[in-house]
């Protein structure tokens, strides 16, 4: 955030894009593989949305923050139990900061659902 404040002079957008998938069954799972994607797609959205909120504070424009979660965060698809608990978990996380950070009336949060949608070749 401190370059991007340093070559802009500040920030007033974020988007969380980055996300990855383990498609396996629960079983199949080894938990360095959970705390692989968990790492990426819960803990990059928190570090993200934390030094976010402190570069947007006082920057005296109206700001936004958009962490992209999945459809996978409401609904459950088998062999993808792992993705669907960081998506769940992005999800809550962002309700629960666009709560705080309305509150304070400095940053307004949008959650992004991204539906996965598999084509079939015709």
């Amino acid at each position: 955030m401190a370059a991007v404040i340093r070559k802009h002079g500040k920030l007033n957008i974020l988007v969380n894009n980055a996300g990855v998938i383990v498609c396996k069954p629960l079983a199949k799972i080894i938990l360095d593989e959970w705390n692989w994607l968990m790492d990426i797609n819960c803990i990059g959205v928190f570090l993200g949305t934390k030094y976010a909120i402190e570069a947007m504070r006082n920057n005296g424009e109206r700001c936004s923050i958009i962490n992209r979660s999945s459809i996978a965060a409401m609904v459950g698809f088998g062999g993808m139990e792992a993705y669907g608990a960081s998506k769940g978990a992005v999800r809550a996380f962002t309700k629960g900061v666009a709560l705080s950070c309305t509150a304070a009336r400095y940053i307004l949060f949008g959650l992004i659902l991204c539906i996965l949608v598999k084509f079939a070749r015709q």
